[in-house]
Order: C-alpha cells, then structure tokens, then sequence
C-alpha cells in the first residue's frame, strides 16, 4: 500500500484522487484532523492506498543557511567547518 502526503491548513479542503481510476473527493480539512493517521482509503475500483494528511497553520520556507561550525574532535583537537 502506497502512502502519499497532504499539506493542508484547517480553512482549507483535502482532495484524495485515486492512481488508478482518477476518481477524487474532497473533504474538509479540520474533519480529517483529529482522524488516526495514515488514513486509509479504499476507492470503489479496490485501489488501497494512505494518506498522511499534515495541518499547518504556515507553509515551510526553503532555507540556505551561512556560517562557520566548530566540531571537537578530542584526539585531532578542533575542527573547523564551513557550511553553505
């Protein structure tokens, strides 16, 4: 069983398509939030697959990250590395 991710915010509607027969519904996402997940669906072709259905309240933003770390390595003494 394949299992796919949804990320949603609770103002927002989920919609689980399925792979083989591209049936969709569509379901708020606040009712789905408090379910026990994955959530498993089964469509009426027999297709079975989960859905992991995530609520945030704000989308994540990619991060570059600049700077300069200090690892201490007690036999080679201090590293120095240099990240970005």
């Amino acid at each position: 069983m394949q299992t796919y991710t949804i990320y949603a915010n609770l103002s927002e509607s989920v919609t689980l398509v399925c792979e083989q027969c591209r049936r969709n519904r569509a379901l708020r996402a606040a009712a789905v939030k408090d379910l026990p997940q994955p959530l498993k669906v089964q469509c009426p072709c027999g297709a079975t697959f989960g859905v992991n259905v995530i609520i945030r309240q704000f989308y994540r933003k990619k991060t570059r990250l600049y700077g300069i770390y200090v690892k201490h390595d007690p036999r080679r003494g201090k590293c120095w590395c240099r990240v970005g």
